[in-house]
């Protein structure tokens, strides 16, 4: 029929079209009028023709929109060719079936200008055993199967299925069948679709499982709408990549009822320069991307990446490859999800430091498990926040074997509704939280936060904010942690007030630095114990700009065993002790505790317990304190008799009061020697019920530059100084010494040196001695001459 210059009109036949048996090509590319077979009532049987039917140079449009029966091109040895055609393929209307299961060929449209209507077809459009490739890439019109009561069947497609070039839309939003494309050996290209890909409609599922090539959907200029799908996405078999790079419109799959599973995909999954958002907001199945060998870039993405409705699990575990979320200028939001977030087995990195946006993670109802990363979690750019307040399982990142960064997070970092426990302990990097510029909230923390086998460092040096764990109702565990914990340079406060456990810090073998916060370090409510017995470094809050609150800890401060020092001597607050109900115990230090430029006071007054610093190996230096040293209400002893260096409140501008307590005060071991020579204020100790034990002291005391008295008045044991090998000088003091009221003995009976009492400007006071005063071995001179 190639030379017909009019029509070929079969719009009427009653009967059917048999072309079965053409053994050699059926050529209508000459016809300069169109092809209408719209009227036939039969089926057109093109199934045996061993050529190929050559439609290429229409001029018109091939209409078959009204066939009642079916086009069976199923058994066609050479290929369909519509490449060239310049009106539409218009199918919409076939109630029957398009068969072009077994086409050997090629099916080529790709320069079909007009469109490819398949919009009203009852049956199904079968492309499963298509040997060729099926060539859509230059269509200029649109892919209409949005109609379609069957499935679409491209199953076993041997070639490609090349999409790249369409310049409208592919519609598959009606199909009530499945979209198959399971068992397609080469790859599904959609890269250069300028129109919208939607498949919203769905009802079936869209099988992409057994793809052994690539999905490339990256030029896309559209939308990818799958989110009215109600059955699954199944990509799980793909061996190549599933690229959506370059899509400039939004990936929505926020209505899919089933489930999202990408675990057996051996390629990586790219969405990194996505301009739109990736909204995964209503699955109510899981998005499983377990078993993905390469990695998972978002890096790119200029919207939101939104998985907060998602009423399953969002898994990650076995990724072989990193998770780049680094370049996401939206939110990332997690906060809705139903199920864990589990991310225990990546053995790449995970990567949010420039995201733009927020990381909400406040209202996950499982875990949110990292425990099993190789690499690093890096979330130093985000400049949002980290909200991770109503997570109701645990934050597990204890197997971790790179390093948590959090360093340059401009927002805050909120964790404060936790319900179960933060572990990072067997994090073999560091924890950097050093360039916070909000607050690290973990008041509400219900379960433990656990640090305690940390390989590296604790860096919360630059936080602009303040550090909140006053809540917490377990116990903050950081007894193993190898490098050192460091909050130096904090701007907020250090808030610990409501810890209902303990603070376990005994087997730091780093260094704990406080030295430059400018807040607060509040303690004063925790129910358990402070534990620093074990830190083989030093304990430096010399720089604390607001107050050290420890009075309302029930259990006791213990820094037994600190092979360092203890550095307070920057503090510009008060060291308030006043509430502990246990003790305060730095027997062990091998480091000096420096007390001396505390600008507030230091109150201990209200310690049930004792303060024990007899193994000091260094010395006490309290000498440049503004404040009082006040320990009038210790319940306990005051025990410095082992101390090897010196105690030294030289500078205390304030008054050191010891009237109250109940135990004794021991200073009998003293290696060095008690200079008191510089107070402004006064030295009482008038109410002490047990005893004042300086007989073991090495050095001498020296009381000469006190500006106020020394009253010693309502002692009711005895002032023994009687093992005293330097001196005992109080020739400096303006005011006056008053033993009046000493119920035991004032013995001074072992002086080696002697006892200076000529500068006094007051008076000297012992009419109210009821024992006896023993100067008999003093061995130099007593000198009261300038009394």
């Amino acid at each position: 029929m190639s030379g017909i210059e009019g029509c070929v009109d079969m719009s009427g036949i009653e009967g059917y079209v048999d072309m079965s048996g053409i053994v050699g090509y059926v050529d209508m590319s000459g016809i300069v009028g169109y092809v209408d077979m719209s009227g036939i009532v039969g089926y057109v049987d093109m199934s045996g023709i061993v050529g190929y039917v050559d439609m290429s140079g229409i001029v018109g449009y091939v209409d078959m929109s009204g066939i009642v029966g079916y086009v069976d091109m199923s058994g066609i040895v050479g290929y369909v060719d519509m490449s060239g055609i310049v009106g539409c393929v218009d199918m919409s209307g076939i109630v029957g079936c398009v068969d072009m299961s077994g086409i050997v060929g090629c099916v080529d449209m790709s320069g079909i200008v007009g469109c490819v209507d398949m919009s009203g077809i009852v049956g199904c459009v079968d492309m499963s055993g298509i040997v060729g490739c099926v060539d859509m890439s230059g269509i200029v019109g649109c892919v209409d199967m949005s109609g379609i009561v069957g499935c679409v069947d491209m199953s076993g497609i041997v070639g490609c299925v090349d999409m790249s070039g369409i310049v409208g839309c592919v519609d598959m939003s009606g199909i009530e069948g499945c979209v198959d494309m399971s068992g397609i050996v080469g790859y599904v290209d959609m890269s250069g679709i300028v129109g919208c890909v939607d498949m919203s409609g769905i009802v079936g599922y869209v099988d992409m499982s057994g793809i052994e090539g690539c999905v490339d959907m990256s030029g896309i200029e559209g939308c990818v709408d799958m989110s009215g799908i109600v059955g699954c996405v199944d990509m799980s078999g793909i061996e190549g990549c599933v690229d959506m790079s370059g899509i400039e419109g939004c990936v929505d799959m926020s209505g899919i009822v089933g489930y999202i599973d990408m675990s057996g995909i051996v390629g990586y999954v790219d969405m990194s320069g996505i301009v739109g958002y990736v909204d995964m907001s209503g699955i109510v199945g899981c998005v499983d991307m377990s078993g993905i060998v390469g990695y998972v870039d978002m890096s790119g993405i200029v919207g939101c990446v939104d998985m907060s409705g998602i009423e399953g699990c969002v898994d990650m575990s076995g990724i072989v490859g990193c998770v780049d979320m680094s370049g996401i200028e939206g939110c990332v939001d997690m906060s809705g999800i139903e199920g864990c977030v589990d991310m225990s087995g990546i053995e790449g990195c995970v990567d949010m430091s420039g995201i733009v946006g927020c990381v909400d993670m406040s209202g996950i109802e499982g875990c949110v498990d990292m425990s099993g990363i190789e690499g690093c979690v890096d979330m130093s750019g985000i400049e949002g926040c980290v909200d991770m307040f109503g997570i109701e399982g645990c934050v597990d990142m204890s197997g971790i074997e790179g390093c948590v960064d959090m360093s340059g997070i401009e927002g805050c970092v909120d964790m404060s509704g936790i319900e179960g426990c933060v572990d990072m302990s067997g994090i073999e990097g560091c924890v950097d939280m050093s360039g916070i510029e909000g607050c690290v909230d973990m008041s509400g923390i219900e379960g433990c936060v656990d640090m305690s086998g940390i390989e590296g460092c604790v860096d919360m040096s630059g936080i602009e904010g303040c550090v909140d764990m006053s809540g917490i109702e377990g116990y903050v565990d950081m007894s193993g942690i190898v490098g050192y914990v460091d909050m130096s340079g904090i701007e907020g406060c250090v808030d610990m007030s409501g810890i209902e456990g303990c603070v376990d810090m005994s087997g730091i073998e780093g260094c704990v630095d406080m030295s430059g916060i400018e807040g607060c370090v509040d303690m004063s409510g925790i129910e358990g114990y402070v534990d620093m017995s074990g830190i083989v470094g030093y304990v430096d809050m010399s720089g604390i700009e607001g107050c050290v609150d420890m009075s309302g800890i029930e259990g006791c401060v213990d820094m037994s065993g600190i092979e360092g020092c203890v550095d307070m001597s920057g503090i510009e607050g008060c060291v308030d002790m006043s509430g502990i109900e246990g003790c305060v115990d730095m027997s062990g230090i091998e480091g000096c505790v420096d007390m001396s430029g505390i600008e507030g006071c230091v109150d201990m007054s209200g310690i049930e317990g004792c303060v024990d610093m007899s193994g000091i190996v260094g010395c006490v230096d309290m000498s440049g304190i503004e404040g009082c040293v006040d320990m009038s209400g210790i319940e306990g002893c005051v025990d410095m008799s082992g101390i090897e260096g010196c105690v030294d409140m030289s500078g205390i501008e304030g008054c050191v009061d010891m009237s109250g307590i109940v135990g004794y005060v021991d200073m009998s071991g003293i290696v060095g020697y008690v200079d008191m020579s510089g107070i402004v204020g006064y030295v009482d100790m008038s109410g002490i019920v047990g005893c004042v034990d300086m007989s073991g002291i090495v050095g001498y005391v020296d009381m000469s530059g006190i500006v106020g008295y020394v009253d010693m008045s309502g002692i009711e044991g005895y002032v023994d100084m009687s093992g005293i090998v330097g001196c005992v000088d109080m020739s400096g003091i303006e005011g006056y010494v008053d033993m009046s009221g000493i119920v035991g003995c004032v013995d001074m009976s072992g002086i080696v040196g002697y006892v200076d009492m000529s500068g006094i400007v007051g008076y000297v006071d012992m009419s109210g001695i009821e024992g006896y005063v023993d100067m008999s071995g003093i061995v130099g001179c007593v000198d009261m001459s300038g009394i």
